[in-house]
Formats: C-alpha cells, sequence, structure tokens
C-alpha cells in the first residue's frame, strides 16, 4: 500500500486513492475470513488418493519429456530470463495444457509430497518433491519453483520449534530474510540477493498495482473479458492486460506485468473490480479453510506456500484455477488424516488451540 508512494509511477492523488482503496480492501479481506467451524470432507481410501498423486505425478513429467525434453539445467537465479522466453516459445507450440499441468505439479502435489515426506519421516519422498521442482525449474526458469524447496524445509522446522506460527514470527522471519540478503550483497558489492528478495517479492508487486492504475486509469476496462468472460463481453486489447502494461510501462513487448488481486481487479473494472475480486478472494480463503480442517496447520502451511505466493502475481480468479487453489482445495478435502507424524495427542492440542482461538475471536466480535 504504500510502495506507490515511493516508486513514482502515478501522481500523489492517485497513490493515496490507491493505498485508500487497497487498505480498506484488505480490512474487508480480514474480517471477511474470520474462521468458522465447518469443514470439507471428501472420502476416499488413502491408497487411492497417493495412487492419483502419483499416477499424475508420472503424467505430468512425461508430458514434460516429450514436449521440453526435461533436461537439468544448472543456472543462477539471476540469469533465468532465457530459460523463460525459451518455454514461452514452447508453450506456443504446445499449447496451454502444458503450462496448467506444470503449475498443478509445482505448486500443488509436489508440496504435498514434499509435506507427506517431511512429517512422516518418509526422505525419500522429500527427494522426489524437490527433484520434481528443481526439473521443473529447468525448463521454466520460474525462481519461485525453486525457492519453494528451501522454503518447505524452512516451515517444516519452524513449525516443530515453534508449534501454530504467529503473524509477528512470519514478519519477523521475512524481515530476516530482506536483512540477510541486504547483508550478503553488501559483503559481495552486489545486488543480486536484493533483486531477488527485496525487489521482486516486496516492491515490485506495490510498483505493479501502480502501472496498472497508470495504463488503465485513461483506457477500457477489460472487463475479464482476456478471462473468463471471454466472449461474453467486448475485449479491446490484442494482448492480456498483463501484458499491455508491460508494453507500456516497460517499454518491452515480451514483458508480462502480472501483479495481484488490486492491480488486476483495477485493469478489469476500476476500483469497484478490486472490491469484486477481494470478495472473490474471500471466498476461495474460507474454502481452502474448510477443506484443510483437521489437517495439522504444519502441512498446510507447506501445501498452500507456493499458491499463496502465486496468488502475490495474478488475479483472485486466476489464482483459483492456474495459481492451484482449486487443486489445493481437492486435494486437502481428499488426503488422510493420519499418517503425518503427529502424535495424536500433540494432534489433539492443536485442534483444542485452534477450537480456542475461534471462540476467542468470536467473542472479541460480540
Amino acid at each position: 500500500m504504500l510502495v506507490p508512494h515511493y516508486a513514482d509511477v502515478i501522481e500523489v492523488e492517485q497513490a493515496f486513492e490507491l493505498t485508500f482503496v487497497a487498505g480498506a480492501a484488505f480490512i474487508v479481506l480480514v474480517f471477511g475470513i474470520r474462521p468458522r467451524p465447518w469443514k470439507v470432507r471428501i472420502i476416499v481410501p488413502p491408497h487411492v488418493v497417493w495412487f492419483v498423486i502419483t499416477a499424475t505425478t508420472v503424467c505430468v513429467y512425461g508430458y514434460m519429456f516429450m514436449t521440453t525434453g526435461l533436461t537439468l539445467r544448472f543456472v543462477a537465479l539471476g540469469d533465468v530470463q532465457d530459460l523463460r522466453f525459451a518455454y514461452r516459445d514452447e508453450l506456443q507450440v504446445s499449447g496451454g495444457m502444458l503450462a496448467y499441468l506444470i503449475l498443478l505439479q509445482s505448486n500443488v502435489i509436489n508440496p504435498i509430497i514434499v509435506a507427506r515426506g517431511i512429517y512422516a519421516k518418509r526422505f525419500g519422498m522429500v527427494l522426489v518433491g524437490a527433484l520434481g521442482q528443481f526439473l521443473i525449474f529447468s525448463v521454466t526458469g520460474y525462481k519461485l519453483v525453486l525457492l519453494s524447496i528451501p522454503a518447505f524445509v524452512g516451515l517444516a522446522l519452524a513449525h516443530r520449534w515453534q508449534g501454530r506460527l504467529r503473524g509477528a514470527a512470519l514478519l519477523g522471519g521475512v524481515m530476516g530474510a530482506a536483512g540477510l540478503a541486504l547483508a550478503i550483497d553488501w559483503l559481495q558489492g552486489s545486488l543480486y540477493y536484493a533483486q531477488i528478495f527485496i525487489n521482486r517479492l516486496l516492491l515490485t508487486p506495490g510498483t505493479l498495482s501502480a502501472a496498472h492504475i497508470l495504463v488503465f486509469d485513461d483506457r477500457p476496462k477489460a472487463m475479464w473479458g482476456h478471462s473468463f468472460l471471454a466472449g461474453i463481453v467486448d475485449y479491446p486489447y490484442s494482448v492480456s492486460p498483463a501484458f499491455l502494461v508491460g508494453t507500456i510501462f516497460s517499454g518491452s513487448a515480451e514483458t508480462s506485468a502480472n501483479a495481484n488481486f488490486i492491480a488486476d481487479g483495477y485493469a478489469n473494472l476500476g476500483y469497484p473490480g478490486i472490491f469484486i475480486e477481494t470478495v472473490i478472494l474471500i471466498v476461495i480463503l474460507r474454502l481452502l479453510d474448510a477443506t484443510g480442517r483437521d489437517l495439522p496447520i504444519a502441512v498446510t502451511s507447506i501445501i498452500l506456500l507456493v499458491p499463496t505466493l502465486a496468488t502475490v502475481n495474478s488475479g483472485a480468479f486466476t489464482s483459483l484455477l492456474t495459481g492451484g487453489y482449486l487443486a489445493a482445495m481437492i486435494l486437502m478435502a481428499t488426503v488422510p488424516r493420519t499418517g503425518w507424524g503427529l502424535s495424536r495427542s500433540r494432534f489433539r492440542r492443536s485442534e483444542a488451540c485452534e477450537a480456542d482461538e475461534i471462540t476467542r475471536r468470536e467473542a472479541n466480535t460480540t
């Protein structure tokens, strides 16, 4: 909310407008996702669930091998541009199915494999999931996929040491990572890690939100005509809003300025669009909460890590399908509730703490 004031992309008045509307949207979001004691459970035999996960994994990597060659490439995080352009060219040939399968595998299936391996102490599964993420990074150049590997391990260790993580601990972790990145860059005399962990994850989303205001302030809104309303409403552009903003903002037609639900909502319907996407995001998060009930929070945090971070670069509607939220809902509703390496007494304590927190929050609202 504050980045647009410093990014020097839009006028001061527009920056204040964006800050006010974004702040209001987050307030609505916070109150809209207050937990409720309801759950969605799909009863499926555990062996069927893991068979489907295994078969899907084999099919995805088999399809990747047939289309991209599936070659291991050891590429530095700062040198992935050629990989991403090559992957984009491959999508032009192979079609959207390849992109969807890769996102499904990297955002949802590999995380659940790693989570099962970590908490059930089946380290072969951890290796399979981590190697799968590295293979996908080698093909796509997606930094988030590669960085998710140590993030999974870090989350698991944090839950083991802290139990239920609080917001202050997460904020401290983010600030600590930013400080470490700055310290390493200072020692090396570069901006390499700051570009990855500060600019890309913390500053770029706010800057791109301002860029969407700049581009769509005096242009026709997209009205989701490039998305789920394609063919229903007239879409006035030849490229998606992300590429339109990227072309105007950076001067390169190859740049896709993917942004968050704030930017996407404004591009589609102005400020009312932001609140529409906020409501959709509330529904998504409530369903995630319902389908993840009775699973240890340490497990669901790993399963939802990549889709949540992907939301930073996508709108609410996009995050549901291609971001992995829908697949995560289905998997969390079906995976077995046992076998995650937590004792029954600890699991009951976790449930009791969660119930007490819900009661306390509801009491505060009355």
